[in-house]
């Protein structure tokens, strides 16, 4: 029998892995929005194991690590000291988009290479099905911290106060932020409405206030910025929905803090979004404004009706994306890739 690793009471020696990518998010240092890998490191830390962070593009070097696990998709210049470097190596995409001819061939450098594949949901799982071999894929869900993201009972603005939409992500074109703003211009001004929009990239913002400019709707919608990570729920505990309009998602974040909050969710119908909703949340196509507003103006129509469906995606959540499955899930994999043979660099070509 494999003995376990990783843990606070192994006595063999503790597993030695490097995260790299996704662990540093913003110019003024880690520590103001946890992401999945900040999330897991922390979890490895917790279970005893040695882990050390890196940023994409960084050179291994001559010094080994049980696993490495690499984070988004990187630049093919990091594959090749990966491939020197003979530790065994495990790729988390976070994404499904489809991406242009040549970040394909580093995508599919990546899965060749890869002793394991670790998907989010299952319908990412599926898109894989023809790309990697079935042994090597692993669904491990994103864990986030449930005790960060108290439940909160959700009931309409009191007379006089608006409803308060929420978006929490990027300021970029693959979040459609474009289309939540022209939702709530199309909602008309009979409809009370405080759009928050959290990010911590910007790269829309100017285009995006213009927007709002030109629509009218400038005190409407509040740019709200970078938030740091400890004073964010209070924003979920006093927003009525939560609506992540993107073209494409792995398995966000957002939506099971959302679920875990106790705030309905209304997101596009893509990637693993979906399976979080598990029947609890509205979904809508993606890019069409015209569903969007719809779908937020049946929500508030209706909005005893969506409370009541926040309980069971709070405890649907709570059981389905905790950090010990995580963590857990993780260990596991990195055990079973090691107590493989080492695969040869001739298994890795096409």
């Amino acid at each position: 029998m494999t003995p376990p690793i990783g843990g606070t009471n192994d006595v063999a020696s503790p597993l030695r892995v490097l995260i790299v990518g996704g662990t540093s998010v913003s110019p003024e240092g880690r520590g103001h929005r946890a992401t999945p890998e900040t999330t897991l490191e922390a979890g490895f830390i917790n279970r005893g194991v040695k882990v050390h962070t890196r940023p994409h593009g960084w050179d291994l070097g001559r010094r080994h690590w049980d696993v490495v696990h690499v984070h988004h998709l990187a630049h093919q210049t990091l594959v090749q000291p990966l491939l020197r470097a003979g530790s065994r190596l495990v790729f988390t995409r976070h994404g499904t988009m489809q991406l242009p001819a040549e970040r394909r061939i580093v995508l599919d450098l990546m899965y060749r290479r890869a002793d394991a594949v670790v998907v989010l949901s299952q319908a990412e799982r599926r898109l894989l099905d023809q790309r990697v071999p079935r042994d090597r894929i692993a669904c491990i869900p994103n864990g986030v911290d449930e005790a960060r993201w108290p439940y909160v009972e959700r009931r309409p603005p009191v007379p006089g106060q608006p409803w308060r939409l929420l978006f929490v992500g990027q300021l970029s074109p693959i979040k459609n932020v474009d289309v939540l703003i022209r939702a709530v211009a199309g909602l008309g001004a009979d409809v009370p409405i405080q759009l928050d929009l959290i990010f911590h990239i910007d790269h829309q913002e100017p285009e995006l206030r213009q927007l709002t400019a030109d629509l009218g709707i400038e005190d409407r919608v509040r740019f709200v910025g970078r938030v740091d990570h400890d004073k964010l729920p209070a924003f979920y505990a006093r927003a009525h929905v939560l609506v992540l309009p993107s073209r494409s998602e792995a398995l966000p974040s957002v939506i099971t803090e959302a679920e875990f909050s106790g705030v309905p969710v209304i997101a596009s119908a893509v990637g693993g979004v979906p399976e979080q909703l598990d029947g609890c949340g509205v979904l809508v196509a993606p890019g069409d404004v015209g569903e969007l507003t719809l779908a937020i103006a049946d929500v508030l129509g209706a909005y005893d009706e969506a409370a009541r469906r926040t309980v069971p995606a709070a405890a649907s959540a709570r059981n389905r994306y905790t950090v010990d499955a995580m963590v857990d899930g993780h260990l596991a994999l990195y055990r079973q890739v090691l107590g493989r043979p080492r695969r040869r660099l001739a298994e890795h070509r096409p």
